[in-house]
């Protein structure tokens, strides 16, 4: 059965208790990459993206905190590296790409489906919240 999942942009939020991941700075190609690769998810999944062309940073950053994980890409420098900086302090976001990760604890430069595969397997977790979240 393929979970029933949706993309969201803003300025529209998700209320239910599905499970929430969000890309912050991936172009629509990327995000539709993550979106086909979510279909894998054994759980139902809202998926928020958030890139350069948006302006609602008061909209990015309810969606980062109600979110499970927030991906963040951290390889092309953008308009958006202050916003980017401050979600990097939430404890469920993770820097996408970053390679002077000497200070950054929550790094991946894995494919985004290694990355998908961790946060499921955490969100589907019987200790989801007691170990400090997805590396």
């Amino acid at each position: 059965m393929i979970p029933d999942n949706k993309i969201i942009t803003a300025p529209d939020l998700e209320h239910s208790n599905m499970m929430k991941v969000m890309l912050v700075d991936f172009d629509w190609r990327e995000a539709e990459l993550f979106a086909s690769i979510s279909r894998r998810s054994p759980v139902p999944l809202v998926i928020y993206v958030y890139n350069q062309t948006e302006d609602d940073h008061a909209w990015c950053l309810t969606a980062a905190r109600q979110s499970d994980s927030v991906l963040v890409n951290c390889v092309n420098r953008t308009p958006l590296e202050m916003l980017k900086g401050y979600l990097l302090s939430l404890p469920q976001a993770v820097a996408y790409g970053k390679n002077d990760n000497s200070f950054m604890a929550r790094t991946t430069h894995h494919d985004i489906s290694i990355w998908f595969t961790e946060v499921i397997k955490y969100y589907t977790s019987p200790t989801r919240g007691k170990d400090g979240g997805i590396q």
